[in-house]
Order: structure tokens, then C-alpha cells, then sequence
């Protein structure tokens, strides 16, 4: 008994040998791999015992400065967290790390400038921010190219071989002659995926069924390239001062030929919808170094330039409670994009801005997170819409404030001209001293949907309440307005429907109001949807095939059912003045974005057409 029970313990010892022996060769050989789409950098030094690792950022193609690293680390040993340094030109306090190369987290940097990363298993990979690589942007621009408004063609073919893509946004339902023109430049740098995030954010934005959406599709033609520098994005270099020459220094004057594919045909395509379209807007969407600030704005040194992009982040302010930080802009010889657009297609009604989406923390302290990249690009677009939508057209009713035959002043109101932004020759002010107002009035000529608009110039000490009136038909409807922020553009109150020779009056007072209240216009803009509802449509029910909607009354989303062979074509939303809010053709309608009320929808089949009532709560 004895000596089985010797030879059972020397067997067993033996085996326990082998298992740490094989856990041994397990972790015996830690690897740095980059070999695949977007990939960048080397192992510099490997400490299996200590789970270390150093990793170098390469230079790639043409490029001078190594910024970018993304690179799966192997054979670690998950028990042990990884630490990790990283040499990288202008590294920053941040990493982020994933074990699937889909699910990103973020680290910084601990004491010894390093990084240290928790391991669910043997292999993790890192970057210095949330990859978005080439066949991501492929994707994303495939997935909206069925919508009707939306149109994808290649803007260039890369020195590379790749296809620049060009995405086209707007609604053919309205003269393409009587729109604004947008256009949006991403990634001129390969390693600034943050702003690449931002733009795409935008992109979604614009191709959603949000309200504001789908007003601006009717207002203006948007044009973006999502990627400009597409051969660095695919293969993981920085771009950033790259040779011969920088993405963003390659855009000199009308004449002159640049170096890149991308950039030429995009001068050319600017050259030809500017001459067609009114040039409004312009973003070229970058991001600062990993070590730079959180977010800002390159400001062109004008006052027009000033005072718009001042609405824009104050609406971003506005819309999501936080905003960027601005900087002055000046020119460096024509050759970056902004100064580019500025100096052939100025105009005052541009917003021209490079914006700079950080890398870090938001401006609030915030730390950026890949939706809340997203989330930013949606909230910019909505301010874009906003602004766009803030500028007059040519059959509005504009009622001055120094239109003395229809503007009633009463308490203490006094003219200046001391903070730019205003409409007309200046603005009225009132302190919180004296019960002051201003009434603006107004007939309308002929009767249909209009929406109301005033407007400010703002400060930081001006009132955040201040109240605006407007009285038709003998109702009177109350707005609190903050007139700390969005001076400058024509801000929408609401839409009515009015009647021919009907006298309508807006009315700004400082009652109850904390600061100075501002009054500066009133301006009456007849609405002309693209698609919209009769008022017979509005007010019955008609169907000429057997379905149910469900739940109605709803909260967040309804189904449609259809008998058998009866097929959905599409499925529209108006709100109660007829107005086109939403456009789908999913069964499954997502009400989200829609607010509490009595909506119509209309269902078309291969049937027919057929309308029905919903209620959202």
C-alpha cells in the first residue's frame, strides 16, 4: 500500500510540473500585432513575468510625426493587469483598450507614465482613441444610401486606389435653386478619429427623421466627405504634416493645382455648387492632439463670422448644455480649407468654422465617450438647422424695432448698437428697473401656416427669462426666452395657422425678468412643406384595406398590421397643422422624437392609401 501510494503522489507532482509548466509556455511569448485595417505600431520591449509592454508608433507613408497606434497585444497573462507605455508623438493622459476590437474603454495614465489595463483573457487590443477605420465609414454610408434624399458617389479614387465617398443630403421635393448649400470635410489628419466621430454624428443626424432634419433637407443641400485622407485611415498613419504636403495645406487659391486627388476634386465640386447655390455653411471637422483641449473652434477674425459661429456653439450650449471654447483664426497663405472657402465664397451669412473635437474631456469635464462623440455631431446639427432655418427669406414679414408705425414701446427702452449681432440699424435694450415692453404688430395677408420668430443679441449677464408674447385670434401664448445665449439669428417660437387680415402682435417685456431684456424684431414666415396633409386629411379617418395600428394611444412607438398580400410601402407622421414629421418603412414606427399630441398617419400600400389618427402621451 505504501508504495502505491508513493508512486500515486510522484505521479501526481509530476502532473501538477506539467501544468504550471504549460501555463509557463502559455504566457511565455507576448506579441504586438498590427497587421490589419487601421493597425499602427511595434513592440518596443516585452516583459512576460510582469506583463509589460512597450509599444512604438510608427510612421507610415508619408508621415512625419507618429501619433496614431492600434495594435492587438497576445499572449499575456489575464491574472495580471497589462502595463502598457507608449511612445507616440504628442501622447496624451488617455488610451482606450478593448478585448473584442468592438467595445472600447478608456484608461489613463498612472504614476511612471504609464497605462495599466484590467485582462478578461490573454490578448487585448489598444489605440490612442476609438478606431473608426475606412470599411467602418464604407458601412455607415451604405446603410443610409436607400433613402430617397440621400445620394453616395465617389468624390475621388485615392493615390491609393480607395474611393473618396460623397454623401449628398436633401429633399428633391423643394427647387434645389432656392436652398442654402452646406458642405463637411472629415479627417484631413488620419489619426483624428474624434472629429471623424463628430461628423458622422452630423451625417446621422441629417439622414434621421428628427423634425429639424427634415426641415433642414428642405432648406438646404448638404454635402459631406466623411474621410478626405482615406489611404492613411486604411492603413494607420497620422497625416499630420505629411509629405509632400499636408491634407490641410494643400488648398491654395482657385488657379492652382493641389497635390491629392481628394483635395482637388473637392475644390472642384466646391467651385461648382457654390456658383448654383447660396454658400452658408462650412465645417471642417478635426480634433487637437491627444495631449491638446477639449474642444474649440477656429474662428475666422470678421464680425459676421464672430457672430455666427457664436450661435452655432450657443445653440450646442442650448440644445445639450455644454459648449466649446473659440479661438480666432487667421490666415495662413490660402492653403487650409477654411481660409480657402472664406477667401473665394465669403458671404454674411457664413458659418465657417474648423472644429476641433478633443480627444479627452468635453469642455464641461466630461470625459468623450464614442456616443457622446456621436451625440455631439447630432447636437451640431441640429444647430446648424437652427441656423440655417434663422435666416430670412425673401416674403417674410420683418417688423424692425425702429418701425415706429408698428412697434409700440412702453417703459424704458434705449437704443444701441454696442454688442454686434443686431438686425436693422440697432436694438432696444431694458433694464429690470422700470415695467418696460415692445409691441411689435402685424397683418397677415393671406391666410395659411406661419411660424413666428424674434430675435436678440446676447450676453452672458443678459436675462434667461425673459418673456415673449404673441397674441392672434384673441389668444395670447407666453415664451420665456434666454437672452444669455443665440443672439444674432432669427429664433423660432412656434407655427400657427392664420387668417387673411388678421392683425397679430408679439410683445418682449422684462416682466419678472432677472437681467436686461433685449428687443429687436419680429419676423412672420409663411411655412410651404414639401409634403403635406389637406385639412380633409386631417380631420377623418380613411382606409381602404383591412389593418390595425397599436398600441394608440402610444408613448414610444406603434405597430401596423396588414391584412394577408397587403404590403407597407411607406409610413408617414404629420402633426396637427399637416407638417411631415416622420418618414418610415418599418412596421415598427419609433415615436421618440415626437412630443405629446394628436398626430395623422398616413400608410401607403400596394393597395393604397389609407390615414388613420394616433395619439402620443
Amino acid at each position: 500500500m505504501e508504495m502505491k501510494r508513493c508512486i500515486r503522489l510522484k505521479s501526481a507532482i509530476t502532473f501538477l510540473i506539467f501544468i504550471l509548466s504549460s501555463t509557463s509556455l502559455l504566457f511565455a511569448q507576448i506579441t504586438v500585432n498590427s497587421n490589419f485595417e487601421g493597425g499602427n505600431g511595434i513592440a518596443a520591449f516585452t516583459d512576460t513575468d510582469e506583463n509589460e509592454v512597450h509599444i512604438v508608433s510608427e510612421l507610415k507613408g508619408g508621415d512625419t510625426k507618429n501619433i496614431s497606434y492600434y495594435v492587438e497585444i497576445s499572449g499575456l497573462n489575464p491574472a495580471l493587469p497589462l502595463t502598457l507605455e507608449v511612445s507616440a508623438h504628442w501622447s496624451g493622459p488617455t488610451i482606450v483598450y478593448s478585448y473584442d476590437n468592438i467595445n472600447w474603454e478608456k484608461t489613463t495614465l498612472t504614476n511612471l507614465n504609464n497605462f495599466t489595463i484590467p485582462l478578461q483573457s490573454s490578448s487585448v487590443y489598444v489605440a490612442h482613441s476609438y478606431p473608426y477605420t475606412y470599411s467602418n465609414m464604407i458601412t455607415d454610408v451604405s446603410n443610409i444610401s436607400d433613402l430617397s434624399y440621400v445620394t453616395v458617389s465617389d468624390l475621388a479614387i485615392s493615390e491609393g486606389g480607395r474611393a473618396v465617398k460623397l454623401v449628398k443630403i436633401t429633399d428633391d421635393c423643394v427647387n434645389d435653386n432656392e436652398k442654402e448649400l452646406i458642405w463637411m470635410l472629415g479627417r484631413m489628419h488620419a489619426f483624428e478619429n474624434p472629429g471623424n466621430y463628430s461628423l458622422m454624428g452630423m451625417l446621422d443626424f441629417f439622414a434621421s427623421n428628427h423634425p429639424s432634419a427634415i426641415r433642414l433637407r428642405e432648406e438646404a443641400i448638404i454635402y459631406i466627405v466623411p474621410i478626405m485622407d482615406v489611404d492613411h485611415a486604411y492603413n494607420g498613419g497620422s497625416g499630420k504634416d505629411q509629405t509632400p504636403v499636408d491634407f490641410n495645406r494643400d488648398w491654395h487659391s482657385l488657379s492652382s493645382q493641389s497635390h491629392w486627388n481628394a483635395v482637388n476634386a473637392a475644390k472642384s465640386w466646391i467651385d461648382s455648387t457654390a456658383q448654383l447655390n447660396n454658400f452658408s455653411v462650412f465645417v471642417d471637422s478635426h480634433s487637437p492632439p491627444p495631449s491638446g483641449q477639449s474642444l474649440f473652434y477656429y474662428i475666422y477674425d470678421s464680425d459676421h463670422h464672430y457672430i455666427n459661429t457664436r450661435f452655432v456653439t450657443e445653440t450646442v450650449k442650448h440644445i445639450g448644455n455644454y459648449q466649446g471654447t473659440e479661438e480666432i483664426y487667421y490666415s495662413l497663405y490660402n492653403a487650409i480649407s477654411q481660409d480657402y472657402i472664406i477667401t473665394n465664397y465669403d458671404n454674411a451669412k457664413h458659418y465657417n468654422v474648423t472644429i476641433e473635437t478633443g480627444f479627452n474631456n468635453r469642455t464641461d469635464g466630461v470625459e468623450w465617450t464614442k456616443d457622446l462623440y456621436l451625440l455631439n455631431g447630432q447636437y451640431h446639427g441640429q444647430a446648424i438647422s437652427d441656423y440655417i432655418h434663422g435666416q430670412a427669406n425673401t416674403n417674410d414679414i420683418i417688423i424692425d424695432n425702429n418701425d415706429a408705425a408698428n412697434v409700440v414701446l412702453n417703459g424704458n427702452w434705449l437704443p444701441s448698437t454696442n454688442i454686434l449681432g443686431y438686425y436693422g440699424d440697432n436694438y432696444l435694450s431694458a433694464d429690470t428697473t422700470t415695467p418696460s415692453s415692445a409691441v411689435f404688430n402685424a397683418t397677415i395677408n393671406t391666410a395659411g401656416t406661419y411660424e413666428i420668430f424674434t430675435r436678440w443679441v446676447s450676453k452672458p449677464n443678459f436675462a434667461t427669462n425673459a418673456l415673449a408674447s404673441f397674441t392672434h385670434s384673441g389668444v395670447t401664448d407666453n415664451f420665456s426666452i434666454d437672452m444669455s445665449l443665440r443672439g444674432g439669428n432669427w429664433v423660432s417660437l412656434e407655427t400657427y395657422y392664420l387668417e387673411a387680415g388678421e392683425q397679430v402682435s408679439l410683445a418682449i417685456s422684462n416682466t419678472n425678468a432677472n437681467e436686461t431684456v433685449i428687443a429687436d424684431g419680429l419676423r412672420i414666415s409663411e411655412i410651404v412643406d414639401c409634403e403635406s396633409l389637406s385639412i380633409l386629411d386631417i380631420q377623418q379617418e380613411h382606409f381602404p384595406f383591412s389593418s390595425k395600428l397599436y398600441p394608440n394611444p402610444t408613448k414610444k412607438q406603434f405597430t401596423i398590421q396588414l391584412e394577408n398580400n397587403t404590403t407597407l410601402e411607406t409610413v408617414k407622421v404629420y402633426d396637427m397643422l399637416g407638417h411631415l414629421v416622420l418618414t418610415t418603412n418599418k412596421y415598427e414606427v419609433d415615436t421618440t422624437s415626437l412630443g405629446e399630441g394628436l398626430y395623422t398617419v398616413e400608410i401607403k400600400t400596394n393597395k393604397g392609401r389609407g390615414i388613420k389618427k394616433l395619439v402620443i402621451r
